[in-house]
């Protein structure tokens, strides 16, 4: 189970395939969103508080528009669960899967433009640090840093 605080009176948690918006007032589920066929891994709401994406172990990554429960785009290339997902920039998401790979995705378009792949184990976490380049840690017990050359210019 995964939850994110959208507003002082929302959040969203992501339980099996579903996620849920509750009224944190009232306790209460306002809104059921469905369309993952597997257990929902990790949510990210960009700033708008509109938007939401999330990652699975279907294998994909939507985006949602959590007012009117539609899904924007499906986000399809990895081969296994979708673990972790941060925005690596304005307009490129970052996903971490337990295939191994960290996939840069461009949300305009909803397509992977580069994948990080010197992990040998599944890739458990992602995150920008301050510099602007980025960090993850995987099953193999490795923590790697990606810079310069090892990431591409976008």
């Amino acid at each position: 189970m995964v939850m994110i605080v959208i507003s002082e009176l929302e959040m969203a948690v992501g339980s099996e395939s579903t996620i849920k918006i509750y009224d944190r007032e009232k306790g209460k589920c306002t809104k059921t969103i469905t369309g993952h066929s597997g257990l929902i891994r990790d949510l990210l709401l960009m700033e708008d508080e509109i938007t939401l994406f999330s990652g699975s172990d279907d294998k994909t990554i939507m985006m949602w528009n959590i007012y009117t429960a539609t899904c924007l785009k499906t986000f399809k290339g990895h081969n296994h669960s979708a673990n972790k997902i941060i925005l690596f920039q304005p307009n490129i998401l970052c996903s971490a899967s337990d295939d191994s790979n960290i996939k840069f995705w461009d949300i305009s378009k909803g397509t992977c433009i580069h994948t990080l792949t010197k992990h040998k184990g599944w890739v458990i976490w992602v995150a920008v640090i301050q510099d602007g380049s980025l960090v993850s840690v995987g099953s193999d017990k490795n923590v790697k840093f990606w810079k310069g050359k090892l990431l591409k210019e976008f």
